[in-house]
């Protein structure tokens, strides 16, 4: 009896440190490349029971698997004394090291949307490239949940949602003279002459008013890392003013080229990540396999092309490895249906609304 009580707390401990080892191989192949405790949990809620049948069926199997490993060779345990406390503490560093830390399941972003509402939508005046407060309001109430916002530096280094500054002079009929505009300049303008200007505290609070949803980043001027840092970590520090670090959750990260996620990861460990194919700069690593190796790499799942890109190389290349391919800019519900129906995953509209775009059927 005292021998089998001496067993209890190892092979409690043995089965943790086994499980711990065990599962982040097993749920990226039953679940995707992207995946986390949390993240699985809030999915698994939304999504589907297959998910938990899964995931509980690798935990009894691995669970069985231990303990017939530890409690049939007793003999063998007794043996080894004070050296299977050795072993066990090697699996524990082990588990330490290969256990993910930051690799999460809400970012099933993308399994839950098929549109991403591009800088926030077509305007209620019917402009595009507006990312004013009027268009995110107006689409999100027309379905949207996912817009994707352009992003920039004020000329006193603000961080605010504008695609370029000679975009913004034409939305406010300044003449452009070279130079980024000033934050307080910037926020007293109006585009169209109706509509507000957004930074990043105004798109937290608007967060903050809808629940569920999503913004993507597009950091325009993103090749200086001294400005994607401080843009960054003044969404960071929103959040924190806000007191819901939580909706960090909800920012999906536009990766433009293989420098950018690392200099943002130094920032703050962003969950939710894509990869887009437009901004990258050296040949080499616009390569079909050298982009979909650096996603595979970096748990990206999610790569964003134009709309005339997507083939059997690129399928090929993604699917096997359950990376999907978002096309933007499509706003023709028909070719849409025609992407979708092809083996793309989600398209950057101004216009098609949810529901909409889809091939007959689905």
């Amino acid at each position: 009896m005292k021998r089998k009580i001496n067993n209890v707390p190892f092979s409690v401990l043995s089965v943790i440190a086994a499980l711990s080892i065990v599962l982040p191989l097993a749920l990226p192949r039953l679940f995707g490349p992207i995946w986390s405790w949390e993240g699985f949990l809030r999915t698994a809620a939304i999504r589907s029971k297959k998910l938990w049948l899964l995931f509980c069926g690798v935990l009894l199997l691995t669970s069985v698997i231990v303990l017939c490993a530890i409690q049939i060779p007793a003999g063998f345990w007794k043996k080894l004394g004070n050296i299977k406390w050795v072993l066990l503490c090697i699996a524990v560093v082990i588990s330490a090291v290969v256990f993910p830390r930051h690799i999460p399941l809400s970012a099933r972003w993308f399994e839950q949307h098929y549109l991403v509402a591009h800088a926030g939508g077509r305007s209620p005046n019917g402009y595009t490239y507006v990312n004013s407060l009027e268009s995110f309001e107006l689409n999100y109430q027309q379905g949207h949940r996912v817009f994707e916002g352009d992003l920039c530096l004020t000329a006193d280094g603000v961080l605010v949602l504008e695609h370029d500054w000679p975009h913004w002079c034409k939305k406010t009929g300044v003449e452009y003279t070279g130079q980024a505009v000033s934050y307080d300049q910037f926020m007293a303008s109006r585009f169209y002459g109706a509509e507000t200007p957004m930074d990043v505290t105004s798109l937290i609070n608007l967060m903050l008013l809808h629940e569920d949803m999503y913004f993507m980043t597009d950091f325009k001027y993103c090749y200086e890392e001294a400005d994607v840092k401080s843009g960054f970590r003044q969404i960071v520090q929103a959040a924190k003013d806000a007191g819901r670090t939580d909706i960090l959750a909800r920012f999906i990260i536009q990766n433009h080229h293989n420098d950018f996620k690392p200099w943002v990861d130094q920032v703050y460990p962003f969950e939710n990540w894509l990869y887009t194919y437009y901004s990258i700069g050296d040949s080499e690593d616009r390569l079909p396999e050298n982009l979909v190796a650096y996603c595979r790499r970096e748990n990206i799942p999610v790569i964003t092309m134009w709309e005339n890109m997507p083939d059997d190389l690129w399928f090929g290349l993604t699917q096997p490895h359950n990376i999907k391919i978002f096309a933007h800019t499509v706003n023709d519900p028909a070719r849409s249906a025609q992407l979708i129906q092809a083996g793309v995953a989600g398209i950057y509209t101004d216009d098609i609304k949810p529901g909409e775009g889809l091939p007959a059927g689905s």
